[in-house]
């Protein structure tokens, strides 16, 4: 018979602690797929994905599951809008992403393909582990930075700028979330619409652009690009937009130019002859009881007022077809300009910089001219301007233009051609390429580079870490001297072969007194019910001058 003696633990001696525990993991697509078709024996699943604005179609049970090789694709917008329904909390919002908000962390925009992985929950468990996430292939080796972002560690990243100095962009990728309406999605790689008016995150607004396909990366066409035919797009003044005698700036951009601009100048970039005024005063308006009381109100208005002061202007002589370049502080004019002939509808990049006293002209990434800064501070309150400099369109662009940036900055250039170089990522000044949300389980490929389009069909392994959080119970039992140094056995004999029995209560001075060890100790509930086993990796001798105190840690 093994004894038993039950002692009441306090709750102050008994403490719950969590514990984050990895567990690692390999995957690759052999073990996803038998034949063309995606394997689930593994619990893993892949997906592609593409955009739609078409309604999925209702019906029977049957009819709305959808095979992954869907003669439509229909299954594939399924999972589309699935996944973009994590990037953003809202339909048409570009800023509330359920990922990170801080400014270190990038954007996280879903292009118009992907390519998932969804791992099962029972493997990584409450969170994938940030920072664990790598995907290897023959040509690409994809990790995430702990941020949600995952990148292609194989670029080259050494000549992008700083993103921190990005002060304005305007890529036209994602325009159509910056509408009411979700634009028809007529083709994989092109998005064709019209907008009336639209407001990005810069504050901009645009008259009647149309959005084509972007600038070709890797000779495929990537993202989309703003086409202006009378058109234009206005940002309201703001202080950074301006730059001073003493600042450093970068303005760079692609644009295409085609034949038939009005005016002399077809306008590309302009801060030089929209202004937005404010009046404010009094009107007499009726209040809540029908009376006519004088309000205070502001009145707002957008005219044409050109100035001759201005920090830059850019534009093509509609006759020459060359790139030219102002800067003015209306007493000198610094005009740069080029000589190539631009009428041939091609992509260029063009792009200023400001870099202490000098300025700098750039095409395709090669030094055109450079000149001396103005005398004065060529600062105002005007409006940004892109494809005209009036609402009349009588200096219009006629042409299409992508991935406008304006830095505080004045870039190197091998920094300019990077920007100038479509052959890869360089031209967007990331390595991104794809995001990892930790919480679902799913990491997404979608880069605007058409290499990383369907991406998973090639060989590639995955590791992660799964993070896994387990208990550990602490337990102070409290064992008080001469606790248990005592036993009502009648068949307790001082020895095997005598006949005396051994002292009910004993006490270290006696020769025959009971020495008892403890091996194990158990824990119940109060229902006397066993909850764990504590073994000792050896005997504890009871004692009966001082309190023993054993601390019981267990994990569930």
């Amino acid at each position: 018979m093994i004894p038993k003696v039950f002692h009441a633990i306090k709750s102050s001696d008994f403490t719950i602690k969590p514990i984050s525990v990895h567990k690692k993991f390999l995957v690759q697509k052999s073990d996803l797929y038998i034949g063309s078709l995606p394997s689930t024996a593994s619990g893993y699943y892949l997906r592609e994905a593409l955009f739609t604005n078409e309604k999925l179609r209702l019906g029977t049970e049957s009819e709305s599951t959808y095979p992954t090789n869907s003669y439509d694709g229909t299954f594939k917008q399924i999972i589309w809008k699935s996944v973009d329904a994590q990037y953003y909390r809202f339909p048409f919002d570009t800023c509330a992403t359920l990922e990170h908000s801080n400014e270190r962390f990038s954007s996280k925009f879903l292009n118009y393909s992907a390519s998932i992985i969804s791992l099962p929950y029972m493997d990584y468990g409450e969170i994938v582990r940030p920072g664990s996430v790598e995907i290897t292939g023959s040509n690409f080796n994809l990790t995430d930075d702990a941020n949600g972002n995952l990148y292609d560690v194989s670029l080259t990243t050494g000549s992008y700028s700083d993103r921190h100095n990005l002060i304005a962009y305007w890529g036209f990728n994602n325009e159509f979330r910056r509408n009411k309406t979700v634009p028809e999605f007529l083709e994989k790689t092109k998005i064709d619409y019209y907008s009336s008016q639209f407001e990005d995150t810069e504050g901009s607004v645009a008259k009647n652009i149309k959005f084509e396909n972007g600038v070709a990366l890797s000779s495929t066409s990537s993202g989309t690009s703003a086409r202006f035919d009378q058109s234009y797009i206005l940002t309201p003044n703001r202080d950074e937009f301006n730059f001073s005698k003493v600042d450093d700036f970068t303005i760079a951009f692609w644009a295409a130019y085609e034949t038939g601009s009005n005016g002399t100048e077809a306008i590309l970039i302009s801060k030089k002859d929209i202004l937005t005024t404010q009046v404010y005063g009094e009107l007499d308006k009726p209040n809540q009881n029908g009376l006519i009381v004088p309000t205070f109100h502001v009145s707002t208005s957008t005219e044409y007022s050109p100035t001759d002061v201005y920090p830059y202007k850019f534009y093509i002589s509609s006759g020459s077809g060359t790139i030219n370049f102002k800067r003015s502080d209306g007493t000198k004019i610094i005009h740069l300009s080029g000589s190539l002939n631009l009428n041939d509808n091609k992509w260029h990049h063009f792009s200023s910089v400001k870099s202490g006293s000098n300025l700098y002209l750039y095409q395709d990434g090669t030094l055109l001219q450079s000149g001396s800064e103005v005398n004065y501070h060529p600062l105002n309150k005007h409006s940004l301007m892109f494809g005209s400099d009036n609402f009349n369109f009588q200096n219009s662009f006629l042409g299409r233009m992508d991935e406008i940036r304006i830095y505080n900055k004045g870039l190197t250039q091998t920094t300019i051609q990077t920007l100038a170089d479509s052959s890869s990522l360089g031209m967007y000044q990331s390595s991104i390429v794809g995001n990892v949300f930790y919480r679902s389980g799913n990491i997404v490929v979608s880069s605007l580079n058409p290499k990383y389009n369907q991406i998973l069909n090639q060989d590639w392994k995955l590791r992660y870490r799964g993070t896994h959080v387990i208990y550990e119970y602490e337990c102070l039992v409290r064992i008080k001297k001469s606790f248990a140094n005592l036993t009502l056995n009648p068949t307790a004999l001082i020895a095997p072969n005598s006949d005396l029995l051994i002292n009910d209560f004993t006490s270290s001075i006696d020769e025959f007194s009971l020495t008892p060890y403890c091996t194990e100790i158990g824990l119940y509930s109060d229902k006397r019910e066993l909850v764990a086993v504590a073994k000792l990796n050896q005997p504890l001798k009871m004692r009966d001058d001082v309190d023993i105190n054993i601390l019981i840690k267990f994990h569930a």
